[in-house]
């Protein structure tokens, strides 16, 4: 199952596997009922779904209406056997996540720039460490800082052009980003 994009998946995380568990309680005639004490859900991942991905770093995250994601905190990892365990009050869908990048970008981005998709861009920036200490201050204003290590991770990365001279997220260097958080 790939990911619902009616719920996306949580910031900044990479879902494990790219799958969206549904999971429900029901009784007689599928009828769904909420559980009375807390319950017990185990999710396997595969080794070839951990590219580019810290195995330490896999969480499990609950899903609500309301509030969107959250992150399940009663849970262990059991890397020898790919599999997280944890404790939830309450079932809909769940997601395995690590810590890497998840939002497609497809705004053109430069200096003084203010949208959402700059703050995707500067954690994206952020997690592959051309934007140094900036964790937590990903906010939506295209500052200089941004523009420089935009500029350095476009130059490793082999993007040439006016885009990568003036350090505009342009569509050679959306089209990279987004094919790296792919994997």
């Amino acid at each position: 199952m790939e990911v619902d994009q009616n719920v996306g998946c949580p910031a900044g995380k990479k879902p494990i596997g790219g799958r969206v568990y549904d999971i429900k309680l029901l009784e007689e005639y599928n009828k769904e009922v909420d559980l009375l004490k807390p319950a017990t859900v185990t999710m396997y991942y595969e080794e070839g779904e951990l590219s580019g991905v810290d195995e330490s770093s896999i969480s499990m995250y609950h899903f609500d209406d309301s509030s969107g994601w959250s992150k399940l905190t009663s849970c262990v990892l059991d890397k020898e056997n790919n599999s997280l365990t944890c404790q939830t009050e309450s079932f809909s869908k769940f997601i395995l996540s690590a810590d890497v990048f998840c939002k497609k970008l497809s705004k053109k981005l430069m200096l003084g720039s203010h949208h959402k998709e700059v703050s995707y861009l500067k954690k994206y920036l952020n997690q592959i460490g051309f934007l140094q200490n900036y964790k937590g201050l990903e906010n939506n204003f295209f500052d200089f800082k941004t523009r420089n290590a935009l500029k350095d991770f476009q130059e490793v990365s082999g993007i040439v052009g006016n885009e990568a001279r003036f350090g505009i997220l342009g569509k050679k260097t959306r089209n990279y980003i987004n094919s790296q958080s792919e994997e």
